[in-house]
């Protein structure tokens, strides 16, 4: 008995539906990066020997009274100077695909996006996405985080923002040892957790570090970040300089708040500063503020708390929205950086007249001869269908003052992740 045709039957001729749009679903945000890289003293060019940044370490002369009458004036002093000194370091991003995925996806007939040129833009956003990570949370030693608890395939950190899907970094024990690497299958931002990718070394413990690949986990080998340049310390050595030789000088004014971000702690910083530097230094120079979404937020409920509402002067049938389109943009006048790299619980203030960076290699695509796209090679030597390029620079970041900044720790999160 003749039957009509089913569906499966006209699957044939029908035509599928493709959204003409490549969804990206990862974050490449350069935050402060991006900022340094446009707005601070740039040396470009620099060679591999030391670059030397000159500074004043202390007041000159001696201030006494005197008598007039034959007195000794003594013979004064002329101050202290010194320099901090660095070289660049090196970081890459590898990027490869297929020559299947490269045909398949070369003109618009075939695919919505040419998938080498979405590599290739991306690529050079999430490079500078992963170098805004190390300047926001590392010690300058290529740390970028700590282990908080794992289970079989997860670990848990504080900020899951400062990895990379797909990346490959180094499990360290809190006392040097390097467990090994793991594999980044994708990053949970929102409850903070790294999905792994195969197994875990052996002896995981809360307290572990995560380093970047290829970083040698020694302190001052890597890019140097904001907890290097912003520390609280006389012990150690700042950008070449030891700490113990100039005490004060390079440390770097902080205090803990264990509660809400408030009116006072962000006088505070501005007034630790001063304290330091003079009383208008703060409002000579540009200050701003880095932290992450949660003390934005909370400094968006400190305005919010003091709103007044007058119920009876309202118009319309709608009850007052208490929250705006976007939060604040300023505190105390100044910029506000929310960077979703920094470190949650703190606050920094920045004075970025003083930041800057040396430059032996721009930001650019590893060329020989040239060339910046390179054939893979299979196991019988001959050319793989596969091309590799890479995007590399040489770089180092300093303050020249790291008196001029002051920071907070300790701040509570206004609400609770995954909540």
């Amino acid at each position: 008995m003749p039957t009509p045709m089913d569906l499966a039957e006209s699957f044939g001729p029908q035509l599928e539906y493709v959204r003409p749009k490549l969804q990206t679903m990862f974050q490449t945000d350069a935050g402060l990066y991006g900022e340094i890289e446009d707005k601070t003293d740039s040396a470009e060019g620099v060679s591999m020997r030391q670059s030397r940044i000159p500074v004043s370490l202390a007041q000159f002369g001696y201030f006494q009274q005197f008598s007039p009458d034959g007195g000794d004036l003594g013979v004064g002093d002329g101050g202290v100077t010194d320099a901090l000194t660095l070289v660049p370091v090196f970081l890459e991003q590898a990027m490869s695909w297929t020559a299947q995925t490269e045909w398949a996806t070369d003109t618009s007939k075939k695919s919505v996006e040419n998938i080498v040129n979405e590599i290739l833009d991306k690529g050079m956003a999430q490079f500078k996405s992963n170098l805004d990570a190390l300047l926001s949370a590392s010690a300058g030693d290529g740390s970028l985080d700590t282990v908080v608890s794992n289970t079989a395939g997860t670990i848990t950190v504080n900020n899951a923002n400062l990895f990379q899907d797909q990346g490959i970094y180094q499990l360290v024990s809190a006392g040097g040892v390097i467990r090994g690497n793991v594999t980044i299958a994708y990053c949970d931002a929102n409850q903070n957790i790294l999905n792994i990718n195969g197994s875990i070394p052996g002896g995981i413990t809360a307290g572990d570090k995560l380093y970047i690949a290829g970083s040698s986990t020694v302190a001052q080998s890597s890019l140097f970040g904001i907890p290097y340049m912003q520390l609280n310390s006389n012990s150690g050595t700042y950008v070449g300089l030891n700490r113990a030789t100039y005490p004060g000088r390079l440390s770097t004014p902080t205090f803990t708040v264990s509660g809400a971000l408030t009116q006072l702690t962000v006088r505070r910083l501005l007034n630790d500063i001063d304290t330091a530097l003079g009383l208008d230094y703060t409002k000579d120079h540009k200050v701003v503020f880095h932290g992450n979404l949660d003390q934005a937020t909370a400094w968006e409920l400190v305005g919010t708390v003091v709103s007044q509402v007058i119920q009876n002067q309202l118009k319309g049938d709608n009850s007052q929205d208490m929250l705006q389109k976007a939060m604040p943009e300023t505190a105390a006048g100044r910029k506000f950086f929310k960077n979703i790299h920094a470190i949650p619980g703190r606050l920094d203030a920045l004075v970025l007249d003083s930041w800057g960076k040396v430059v032996n290699k721009k930001i650019d695509y590893y060329s020989v001869g040239g060339m910046t796209m390179f054939p893979a090679y299979g196991g019988s030597g001959g050319v793989a269908a596969q091309t590799l390029t890479y995007l590399v620079c040489g770089m180092q970041i300093y303050n020249a003052n790291p008196r001029a900044g002051s920071y907070v720790t300790g701040l509570t999160k206004p609400y609770a992740l995954g909540a």
